[in-house]
């Protein structure tokens, strides 16, 4: 048999916010790895072909190249911070704190009832929680 571990909700988000927060360095340590081998392979390949015929061309291709990557991780760092925060926010979802929220179903039924409310008041027809509005819920009223 399988043993339990039982952890109060709270203690729990707090460990597992904390261990998705703390990938956040290495992921960053992986794409300036990235970076840096392929601004390496670019030198290796201009450095053989090019840089005995056209010395200027190689030095250009590597400074564009190294520019190219440095914008291409300058977004891929903002995607990663983005992403690590976004799932550190996402433990919550599941938690009793967020009990109020409402998805789905419940919430696009709640949505059309706010409109078919709000439509009423100003058209003079009712609404009811369980059936439709007494005029369509898609008519515009008439001035």
């Amino acid at each position: 048999a399988k043993g339990v571990l039982l952890l109060p909700e709270e203690p729990f988000e707090i460990l597992v916010r904390e261990a998705i927060l703390k990938l956040h360095n290495p992921c960053l340590q992986c794409l300036t790895l990235v970076q840096k081998e392929l601004c390496s392979m670019v030198d290796m390949c201009t450095q053989d072909n090019l840089t005995n015929s056209f010395p200027e061309l190689a030095t250009c291709i590597q400074t564009f190249s190294k520019e190219f990557f440095e914008h291409g991780f300058g977004s891929a760092r903002n995607f990663i911070t983005g992403l690590v925060d976004c799932h550190a926010g996402f433990i919550t979802m599941g938690s009793s704190s967020m009990t109020s929220f409402i998805g789905g179903k419940e919430a696009l039924r709640l949505a059309m009832e706010r409109v078919r409310g709000a439509r009423s008041s100003d058209d003079g027809t009712t609404t009811s929680s369980d059936g439709p509005a007494t005029s369509h819920p898609l008519s515009v009223p008439t001035p």
